[in-house]
């Protein structure tokens, strides 16, 4: 049986973006930005698993280049306006 899947927090919700030029549609989603080092980075890697960050690479239609000098972190800002990204990994 599937394991049902608790529902997103804002830890959860955490995602690392290395190229600046694709944040800005993101904020429709009801995410916010700020810079980040490398603590957060590492806090991102545990929250997402491999098959998640494929889900989020897919739909961010980019690649994420862990070799740069900077991170973007993008957090969910309200409660639920992270659905679009539970439907995606539901299907």
């Amino acid at each position: 049986p599937a394991v049902q899947k608790e529902p997103w927090t804002k830890s959860d919700c955490k995602v690392i973006i290395r190229e600046r030029e694709r944040v800005g549609h993101l904020l429709n989603y009801g995410f916010t930005w700020h810079e980040a080092g490398d603590r957060v980075l590492a806090e991102c890697e545990l929250k997402f698993t491999t098959r998640e960050k494929v889900w989020i690479d897919e739909l961010l239609e980019l690649e994420v280049h862990y070799d740069d000098t900077f991170d973007i972190v993008l957090e969910e800002r309200n409660p639920g306006s992270i659905s679009w990204l539970n439907q995606a990994n539901s299907r």
